[in-house]
């Protein structure tokens, strides 16, 4: 493998001279990166899994969101005066100011 294959960081190919600066560089196959992917079973980061597979994953999970989200509202509203009672004002309140303003006129 020749060394114009070199990378510094991803995207950037190394000057001739790497040798001279010391700096270690990753070499990249002499395959395209797709089919080098693919081979190694790896998918980029942001795909997103097919809908039912997600519900699944969700529902996997559905005590670790219950568990997380409880214990943030109570760090949350643990200080406050009225405490998680304005969890449930707040959207009250303003389904109340959404109803004076639209419906009544």
């Amino acid at each position: 493998m020749s060394d114009e294959r070199r990378l510094s960081a991803p995207g950037q190919l190394l000057p001739d001279d790497i040798s001279s600066t010391g700096i270690q560089a990753s070499v990249l196959p002499d395959e395209p990166l797709a089919e080098f992917a693919l081979a190694h079973g790896l998918r980029p980061s942001a795909q997103r899994p097919p809908v039912l597979a997600y519900i699944r994953q969700l529902w996997r999970r559905w005590n670790f969101i219950v568990a997380f989200a409880t214990a943030r509202n109570i760090a949350m509203y643990t200080e406050a005066r009225l405490g998680q009672l304005w969890q449930v004002l707040t959207p009250l309140l303003n389904a109340g100011v959404y109803f004076l303003i639209f419906a009544c006129c």
